[in-house]
């Protein structure tokens, strides 16, 4: 049995899932991303901004694991046709980083845990082109 690799792969993923979960503000401005655990293996989020007090979602994100691996999935409203845009999981030191290399921009995504309540997304061309920003957690008043 090959359990092991992807035991290994779903352990990153529950860790991923538990510093992602909630909502997130970007450092700033009024655009933020929020997730949800759904399962075991599958975690939902969504980019928006808020406007006059209105919910506009830009994106759709799904973080999901199978016997493959671990893969990202961006759903950019108004952009390659609504087509999802997946990004592989890929071992490395730094954050959780997602790679699409046949992907116009970004081609890769990277996701750092600073701290429980703080995370640096970095998102680049895996050339010159790099955006940084930090995404704070959001702590709601029931």
């Amino acid at each position: 049995m090959h359990h092991g690799v992807s035991k290994h792969c779903f352990l990153r993923t529950v860790k991923t899932s538990l510093f992602l979960v909630g909502t997130w503000k970007i450092n700033s401005t009024e655009h933020y991303e929020h997730w949800d655990q759904l399962n075991e293996s599958t975690m939902k989020g969504f980019s928006y901004q808020m406007k006059h007090g209105q919910i506009i979602v830009s994106e759709y994100l799904e973080l999901t694991q199978d016997k493959k691996g671990i893969t990202f999935i961006a759903s950019v409203l108004n952009q390659n046709k609504g087509k999802d845009i997946p990004f592989n999981f890929v071992e490395k030191k730094e954050g959780y980083t997602f790679e699409n290399p046949n992907h116009d921009y970004p081609k890769q995504i990277v996701y750092t845990n600073i701290s429980k309540n703080e995370v640096q997304v970095t998102v680049s061309d895996m050339k010159q082109k790099t955006s940084t920003y930090r995404i704070y957690k959001q702590h709601l008043n029931p």
